[in-house]
């Protein structure tokens, strides 16, 4: 796949990394077969999100991972334990009552943000057929550990400060944080940049008046 990326690149003049995406993809898929990697991934997420594990009490207990049966599992094989309840992708998740629906929402929510905010290490596929409501806890269930991010400390700040910069419509601390994200290139013209930003604030802002 390597190859034929290199090749497909010089014969039609990609701009893009196309060698790049190959390498992520084909290292993701090696990631999720390996199940020692994931094993540490689940024992990891269910720490933090234990009694007592500092994600506070509107996660703690609230959100969790399976227990992995340790003397069944190997570098090939991952056993952990059933988990009895709804997977919010069923059709008998319709029957969740409104109010849980929205109280599982906001959780949902809440632990993502806590993940890439304050723990940087972040389940990398919570769709709905990887959420399950467990019907003994109610506990917000995550499955498949086998594609998470880390996301370093200097990132996360700069995530911050984006969010601040947004809200304020900060448009030069705005493209700051955007370039220390790598959305931008590092010699970008940050004022025409921050002219281009402020000039969708302003359009954003005559659309909602």
């Amino acid at each position: 796949l390597r190859g034929i990326a290199l090749v497909l690149r010089k014969v039609f003049g990609l701009r893009s990394d196309v060698v790049g995406i190959v390498d992520e993809l084909v290292g993701r898929i090696f990631g999720e077969l390996d199940y020692r990697a994931e094993r540490l991934a689940v024992e990891r997420f269910r720490a933090t999100y234990s009694l007592g594990g500092g994600s506070g009490p509107d996660l703690a207990g609230k959100v969790r991972a399976p227990r992995v049966v340790p003397e069944l599992s190997t570098d090939r094989v991952l056993v952990m334990e059933w988990i009895d309840g709804v997977r919010l992708s069923d059709h008998s998740a319709e029957g969740v009552r409104s109010s849980a629906k929205n109280v599982l929402l906001e959780r949902g929510v809440r632990c993502s943000l806590h993940q890439l905010l304050e723990t940087g290490f972040m389940h990398a596929d919570p769709h709905p057929g990887n959420l399950v409501v467990d019907a003994n806890t109610g506990a917000l269930t995550y499955l498949d550990f086998g594609m998470t991010v880390t996301v370093d400390a200097r990132r996360r700040s700069a995530m911050l400060r984006g969010l601040v910069g947004f809200v304020n419509r900060d448009a030069r601390s705005l493209v700051r944080d955007l370039v220390e994200l790598e959305f931008l290139p590092r010699d970008v013209d940050r004022k025409r940049a921050a002219y281009a930003v402020t000039a969708v604030f302003d359009c954003v802002a005559r659309a909602m008046n």
